[in-house]
């Protein structure tokens, strides 16, 4: 289920072209058991939580900066994504073989990888 996703460092841009980690990619080969599996699934909700806070103070610096009610609707928005987040990868997890942390994890890992690339383009102005 999981395929190969992006590769954030913190303090690294996402590519908008990709959305694959190739270091969760090589961790799967490797892995040799469902922990193995589990683990790689947390390092990359890691590297991808760690990206995406980067970016999400990028862009409530400048909304923050430039208008209060544009950081405040960003607020309500990244909650409102949280729980969703949350709540999808739950059922992401339930529906794949019971209640699967591995699952649940890199669900989050690439959801949050999608999101960072949404604040990027909020950011640069592109989103639509």
């Amino acid at each position: 289920m999981i395929v190969g996703l992006l590769f954030v460092a913190a303090f690294q841009a996402p590519s908008p072209a990709t959305l694959d980690d190739p270091q969760e990619t090589a961790c799967y080969a490797e892995a040799q058991s469902p922990k193995g599996a589990e683990r790689c699934a947390r390092e990359a909700l890691a590297r991808a939580e760690s990206s995406i806070d980067l970016f999400w103070r990028n862009a409530l610096a400048e909304y923050g900066n430039n208008n209060p009610r544009s950081a405040k609707l960003l607020k309500m928005a990244q909650g409102d994504w949280l729980k969703y987040r949350r709540a999808w990868c739950d059922v992401v997890a339930h529906d794949n073989h019971g209640s699967n942390p591995s699952t649940n994890a890199g669900c989050q890992a690439k959801l949050t990888r999608q999101r960072t690339q949404a604040i990027l383009e909020l950011i640069q102005g592109t989103n639509e």
